[in-house]
């Protein structure tokens, strides 16, 4: 399109004295409202959107005029990592959401309101050999899947009752609209199984671990997970699952990583040879920038202080700083 001289595109690249700056650029607010989770419902989000478009004034005429081409839809500016098109709805253990994300393109008011509704997740219902129904402390509700919080996981870790045990280690979902049954055999009084919390038995059976990425700013509420990681006694997790691609995506979100047990300072964890009990793992992320400066800091600090003590790593102190640095 060919302009005349007497007209200009104005906007936040090109501005005019003449032409109000809001009127090719202006800020929003949305809120994002969760319910149905009871205590663990999420926070409502308040959000601010950057919109900028382009306006065409007439400098005959001094105003701005319009066209078939201006002024242009209003879109949305990335200034930072916060003005986000899509953002992620939160997993809540024990529930499942309405929407997985939230899309921000088409917002352009002020003061609007997403609502995400989350459901109860169905139950998995324990149940003795005779049918009858196994009490618990608390109701057995199926996991969400991690990645979708519209979903349950399609493979579900059977949970331990004390004094039972099942057959199974994971069941894989067929019908998520159900509670699942479940079958466990009592344990005899005299059983070696009763008779100590740890199991150490050199199992050849399948072995569960599971790597949680939780944030630390919110009492460690968990982010994400690796879901179930399945392989015989003695073989190596970490073959199976890297911690590198989840947190390169938490970190572009604004996260930093302030602990990772798992595969951190390039661990190697194997399953335990216990068929019983779940490898749990954590890696524990903030966006509080001013405490991972501080972390680093002291790490910082611990590394001037080896690198002192160089010639006498034999010390307690020394070694004690090195396991610091390490953790």
């Amino acid at each position: 399109m060919t302009l005349r001289r007497d007209e200009i595109i104005v906007d936040s690249a090109h501005p005019y004295q003449k032409v109000d700056p809001e009127e090719y650029q202006k800020e929003i607010t949305f809120t994002i409202k969760f319910s149905g989770a009871g205590k663990q419902t999420p926070e409502n989000i308040i959000k601010t959107k950057h919109l900028q478009r382009k306006v065409l004034f007439s400098l005959v005429l001094n105003k701005i005029v319009e066209n078939n081409t201006y002024p242009t839809e209003w879109k949305t500016v990335k200034k930072d990592f916060t003005d986000k098109i899509q953002v992620p709805v939160p997993v809540v253990k024990g529930y499942h959401s309405n929407l997985s994300q939230i899309e921000t393109e088409n917002i352009t008011n002020s003061k609007s309101e997403i609502k995400v509704s989350y459901i109860r997740n169905n139950k998995i219902i324990p149940i003795d050999e005779d049918g009858k129904l196994i009490p618990t402390k608390e109701a057995l509700y199926l996991a969400t899947d991690p990645d979708d919080p519209t979903k349950l996981c399609t493979k579900q870790i059977i949970p331990q009752i004390p004094g039972y045990k099942s057959n199974y280690k994971i069941i894989t979902l067929s019908n998520s609209n159900k509670d699942i049954k479940v079958i466990y055999k009592k344990i005899a009084a005299d059983s070696k199984e009763s008779q100590s919390d740890v199991y150490t038995a050199s199992s050849t059976n399948d072995q569960i671990a599971i790597v949680n990425f939780i944030d630390l700013d919110h009492e460690g509420k968990q982010i994400t997970s690796s879901g179930p990681l399945i392989g015989k006694p003695n073989e190596n997790i970490t073959d199976l699952y890297s911690t590198s691609i989840p947190i390169a995506g938490l970190e572009k979100a604004g996260y930093h990583v302030i602990f990772n047990n798992f595969d951190g300072n390039n661990k190697i964890q194997k399953f335990d040879g216990n068929d019983l009990t779940t490898q749990v793992f954590t890696v524990g992320l903030s966006k509080n920038s001013e405490q991972n400066m501080q972390l680093q800091q002291l790490k910082s600090s611990v590394n001037e202080l080896i690198g002192q003590n160089s010639n006498n790593l034999s010390n307690p102190v020394v070694a004690n700083l090195m396991n610091v640095l390490k953790s």
